[in-house]
């Protein structure tokens, strides 16, 4: 594999003899304070390092892969933004990809900034867990790359962490994206949040895009391509398994319509169940009470869909306790056992308050 620049354009040349354009370097759209000779150089440098990084992070990224992440974050720096970069990797594993974005970063400005985040608590390499902390090897390695001042590590969960990340923040965003469908997705549109207008965002483990899956395919990543899909209508570009997505308006409004569905969803709910506490005979109201606990079922569903992890979150716990008291009012109403359904909708009056204040502290945020 041999890199060239010739008439403004970086090139690598495979060992196809196929010649294919890394990023450019055009003076019009130059913003860097470097020379391109000096990032050209730069580039060539932290390739050089690939057979060392495999090695000591047990990784085994083809190279070409980390040559598209790469090439793309010089793309992004040297004609929008050169210093001041903020960058999140999501999943950093033994720091294989944190070393080669830190070193891009730092290429360009000793300023910029690479989140990583993990819970460095397990490997799919366990003869390697046996013998060292997968956390301290980590931090040896991002030393030993001479990173370690430009990487700021998150220990959490990606469900939990992401969810606690402020809003439009990231210019940057590399993702290990999740096997599953729905986990994939969550991370999608929770990244979308905290990406800015413009960020970028890189994934991998993406063979083709949607529209060309065959009915029957043996492909190991169907979720996480049906995710990109859902999410982006195939709207972003591919590199062979590189996936890369340049964050519009059109993908902010996706979770501000998201917000506005689930804020509707409970208005109704409540709306609901304010008439039943006011002005409806109990016993005329099993058609209504059913209806809301309809609503409060679509809105479970929900929670179990949004870009943050509510699988055990005490928002869906009071959603399925309010719905669970609604059936027993119902119940109560049919058979004609009004003392049920008087003991059940006090219950509902009550536990309603609780959960109106937390749908909205939750939701005024997303």
């Amino acid at each position: 594999m041999n890199l060239s620049i010739e008439n403004n354009c970086f090139m690598v040349v495979d060992d196809t003899a196929t010649p294919k354009l890394l990023f450019t370097v055009d003076p019009n759209e130059y913003i860097c304070e470097k020379s391109p000779q000096q990032l050209v150089d730069g580039f060539i440098d932290i390739i050089k390092k690939y057979d060392m990084v495999m090695k000591y992070t047990y990784s085994r990224i083809p190279v070409a892969n980390i040559i598209t992440i790469i090439s793309n974050i010089f793309q992004k720096l040297i004609k929008e933004k050169s210093k001041g970069v903020k960058a999140l990797e999501i999943g950093s594993g033994y720091g294989a990809i944190s070393v080669f974005a830190a070193m891009t970063l730092k290429l360009f400005s000793e300023d910029n900034m690479l989140f990583a985040m993990d819970t460095w608590d397990g490997t799919s390499n366990e003869s390697i867990a046996k013998y060292e902390n997968i956390y301290e090897h980590y931090r040896k390695i991002i030393r030993w790359a001479g990173v370690d001042k430009n990487i700021s590590r998150i220990v959490c969960n990606t469900a939990m962490g992401l969810d606690a990340l402020r809003s439009n923040y990231y210019d940057i965003i590399i993702t290990n994206t999740s096997d599953s469908y729905n986990n994939t997705k969550d991370e999608l549109l929770s990244e979308i949040r905290v990406a800015k207008t413009g960020g970028m965002l890189i994934g991998g483990n993406c063979e083709c895009k949607a529209k060309d899956l065959p009915p029957e395919t043996d492909t190991d990543h169907v979720d996480i391509i049906k995710a990109l899909h859902d999410v982006f209508k195939d709207d972003y570009e591919l590199d062979e398994t590189t996936w890369i997505k340049k964050i519009t308006n059109v993908d902010k409004n996706t979770i501000e319509k998201e917000k506005n569905k689930v804020i509707a969803l409970c208005d109704d709910i409540c709306d609901r169940i304010e008439k039943i506490k006011t002005g409806c005979k109990l016993s005329d109201c099993g058609k209504q009470v059913f209806e809301i606990a309809q609503k409060l079922d679509s809105l479970i569903v929900y929670l179990d869909n949004v870009p943050c992890n509510y699988t055990n979150h005490p928002i869906k716990v009071l959603s399925i306790t309010l719905q669970n008291d609604l059936v027993f009012v119902c119940s109560g109403i049919e058979t004609g056992n009004i003392e049920t359904s008087e003991k059940y909708i006090n219950l509902v009056s009550q536990l309603y308050i609780e959960w109106k204040t937390a749908i909205h502290n939750e939701f005024s945020n997303f």
